[in-house]
C-alpha cells in the first residue's frame, strides 16, 4: 500500500492481542507483524484484530519466528513476558532497524537487564517509551498544574486489596514522578508481609503489604495491598491546601481545596483502554515522533529501585540467592 508504514508487535497474549486491536484502529496505513511462538496466543489475536472495525485498510501477518521481520520497522511494541524482554530486545536488534519501541512494564528483572538494554538502546539510537499510560490521562495531566502550584511538600498513596503490588506499583510510581515533577526516589520496602503470593499469570510472584518511597525533592508516595482483600485501589493526593481522592474504577475524582472553607469539586474522568490507548499513541508516534508515554530514560530510573527493593525482599523472604525479581 502507498505510504505504508510498518508496525512490529512481539507478543499475542492477552495484553498484547488488546494492543492489535487498537493497531486495526489507527487511520493510516499499516502493515502489521505479529510475532508469537505461541500459536494459541497468534489464533487469540487473529480472532481479536477480527472482532475490531477499522476505517483504514492495514496488512496484517502473524508468526512465530523473528526470522521473517522486516529488515526496517518503523514502530515496534514489546508486550511479552518481563522474564524473556531483555532476550528479545536483543534478538530483534540483531535481525532489524527499529525507529520507534514501546516496552510493556515491568521491563525487566535483573539490574544487569536494565544496564544492557539501556546501552543497546544508545548504540542503535532507538527513541523508546514505557507503557505506563496514566500519562496520557487527560485528568492526571491538568491535575499537574493544579498540584505544582501547592506550597510544600505532596504525598501520593494507593490503598487496596490484592490489585498487584509488585507488577502494578510502577504505574503509580510513574503518576507520582509525573504529579511531583521528580523522578529520583529511595525506596523501602520493611512494610512488606512477609511472604510470596503466587501471580495471577503463571511462573510470576507477587507481594502484599505497604511500599514507600521518598523523591529527592521530598515528596513521597505509599503503595498499599491488602492480603485477602479484592477492594480496588484508590489513589489519594495531599498537598497544604488540597486532597484529591481518585476512585479509577468508577471514573470520579474528588477535589476538596481549601479557600476560606474546604470546597468539593467532582471531576468524571477515564482511563482508556489498551484496545483504543495504542492507537492515539501509535499514531502520534508516526505524526511527530513522540508520544505521552513515559520516555525510556526516565521510566528506567523509576524502575531501578523498585527491582532492588523487591528482589532484595524475594532473596530474604526466599532465602536464595537469586538476583532476579520475578514479576511481570
Amino acid at each position: 500500500m502507498v505510504n505504508e508504514r510498518t508496525v512490529l508487535l512481539i507478543g499475542a497474549g492477552q495484553l498484547g492481542s488488546r494492543h492489535l486491536q487498537a493497531l486495526k484502529k489507527v487511520d493510516m496505513p499499516l502493515s502489521i507483524i505479529v510475532v508469537d511462538p505461541s500459536q494459541p496466543a497468534l489464533q487469540l489475536s487473529r480472532q481479536r484484530y477480527d472482532e475490531v472495525v477499522g476505517r483504514t485498510e492495514h496488512r496484517v501477518t502473524f508468526t512465530q519466528s523473528l526470522e521473517s521481520i522486516p529488515l526496517s520497522i518503523d514502530v515496534c511494541i514489546i508486550a511479552c513476558t518481563s522474564d524473556i524482554r531483555a532476550k528479545i530486545t536483543h534478538s530483534l536488534f540483531a535481525h532489524s532497524n527499529c525507529k520507534y519501541l514501546i516496552f510493556e512494564k515491568v521491563l525487566f528483572q535483573t539490574l544487569d537487564e536494565y544496564n544492557e538494554i539501556n546501552t543497546l538502546l544508545d548504540n542503535k539510537n532507538v527513541t523508546s517509551f514505557v507503557n505506563c499510560p496514566r500519562r496520557c490521562v487527560p485528568f492526571y495531566q491538568s491535575f499537574v498544574n493544579l498540584l505544582r502550584s501547592e506550597k510544600g511538600n505532596k504525598m501520593m498513596s494507593v490503598i487496596g486489596g490484592e490489585w498487584g503490588l509488585a507488577c502494578n506499583s510502577i504505574h503509580y510510581i510513574d503518576l507520582a514522578a509525573m504529579l511531583f515533577g521528580c523522578s529520583e526516589y529511595t525506596m523501602d520496602t520493611s512494610g512488606l508481609d512477609n511472604e510470596i503470593h503466587a501471580s495471577k499469570r503463571s511462573g510470576f510472584s507477587e507481594v502484599t503489604g505497604m511500599l514507600k518511597g521518598v523523591f529527592n525533592n521530598g515528596d513521597i508516595y505509599s503503595l498499599s495491598a491488602q492480603k485477602g482483600s479484592s477492594a480496588p485501589p484508590v489513589v489519594s493526593i495531599v498537598s497544604g491546601d488540597m486532597m484529591c481522592i481518585c476512585d479509577e474504577t468508577n471514573g470520579i475524582a474528588r477535589i476538596m481545596k481549601k479557600s476560606g472553607n474546604w470546597v468539593v469539586e467532582e471531576v468524571k474522568f477515564s482511563i482508556a483502554f489498551q484496545s483504543d490507548l495504542t492507537k492515539i499513541v501509535v499514531e502520534k508516534i508516526l505524526r511527530d515522533g513522540t508520544c505521552e508515554l513515559t520516555p525510556y530514560s526516565e521510566s528506567e530510573r523509576l524502575h531501578l529501585p523498585l527491582i532492588r527493593g523487591l528482589t532484595h525482599h524475594f532473596a530474604i523472604v526466599s532465602g536464595s540467592d537469586n538476583f532476579s525479581c520475578p514479576i511481570t
